[in-house]
């Protein structure tokens, strides 16, 4: 069930839907987690992968471009991105139209935040921009997933992961909706936290998706090769 928080922000459940605004150009997808206590670090990283359905099929996604469109510190096709005075603030794709932030490995308040707008108070772990205007045209789906680094070897999962939670804005920071991942992960190292569609006219919407996966990265880069 969709509920609104004292702020307006639309807070979702797992399979919960939210309409985004057809009038939007772009959209930030901001992570947050806290940092670890003690012991070993809790390093989160984010991604999300630009899909194309196979015959139109939902259930048949593969990623575009052979992976040109996988925003992932792993994707050796990405470029960096820089801000104003020319330093490297993350990396985005070559047509600039997905952009992330740098790597956070503790979690916490990124060190150095972006400007998000005016519209935009909360501390973030990681952002991710998606400037769903200039994305290829046969781009119909942006799944957002999230892996915990070295999960096996630290004794992780995202069940030990506090604080988690993704949201989505608008262009100037605006948050419209937000999803907090319950305690249900207990073993699983993998969660794809959310999935942008694209309907047949053109506007997008936000689900939260919630699906949990023991296997890594490579196995998620994998499984969307087709």
């Amino acid at each position: 069930m969709v509920n609104n928080n004292e702020a307006g922000v639309f807070v979702l459940e797992k399979g919960d839907i939210f309409e985004v605004d057809k009038n939007l150009h772009s959209l930030h997808i901001g992570t947050f987690w806290d940092a670890a206590g003690g012991g070993a670090a809790h390093d989160v990283d984010s991604h999300a992968v630009l899909l194309v359905h196979r015959g139109g099929d939902a259930s048949a996604p593969v990623m575009y471009g052979q992976g040109s469109h996988f925003l992932t510190y792993a994707n050796k096709t990405l470029v960096p991105a820089k801000d104003d005075d020319g330093d490297v603030v993350g990396f985005q794709t070559a047509d600039q139209s997905m952009w992330h932030s740098a790597d956070n490995r503790r979690g916490g308040a990124m060190e150095a935040e972006k400007d998000h707008g005016g519209g935009h108070e909360e501390e973030l772990s990681e952002e991710m921009h998606m400037h769903i205007s200039r994305l290829p045209a046969k781009g119909a789906e942006i799944a957002v997933w999230l892996t915990i680094h070295k999960a096996k070897e630290r004794g992780l999962d995202f069940s030990k992961i506090k604080g988690l939670f993704v949201e989505v804005c608008d262009a100037d920071g605006n948050e419209m909706c937000r999803y907090h991942p319950t305690g249900e992960f207990a073993g699983f190292s993998a969660l794809q936290v959310g999935s942008l569609m694209k309907k047949p006219d053109g506007a997008w919407s936000f689900t939260a998706v919630g699906a949990g996966s023991k296997t890594g990265l490579a196995d998620i880069i994998s499984a969307y090769q087709g």
